[in-house]
């Protein structure tokens, strides 16, 4: 839309309209255009590559075994972040006290 636009006012008679700023402005988005259906080809010859890719990587199923490991992985990621909240609860009245913002 852009690009009519530009491209009406630099084709009208009115000297006033084709400022520098009207070239420019149509140059930029004469190359945007030139940019977007370059990038737009490229998506759509990589999309079904990257549909096979996915469907031949797709997330294996679990097995109960496996899982009760990697549950037990993340109970104490888990437990080791709450005891470094707690120790940041902890410090929180230190840090009110030192802070520079109040």
């Amino acid at each position: 839309m852009v690009l009519v636009v530009s491209f009406i006012l630099l084709a009208s008679n009115a000297k006033s309209n084709n400022t520098f700023g009207i070239y420019i402005i149509t140059f930029l988005t004469f190359i945007g255009w030139i940019v977007t259906f370059f990038a737009i080809g490229t998506g759509l010859v990589v999309l079904p590559y990257e549909f096979l890719y996915s469907y031949l990587n797709k997330p294996k199923k679990v097995t109960v075994a496996e899982f009760d490991v990697l549950k037990q992985i993340m109970l104490n990621d888990l437990l080791t972040l709450r005891k470094r909240a707690k120790a940041l609860e902890n410090e929180r009245p230190l840090a009110e006290k030192k802070s520079f913002l109040k």
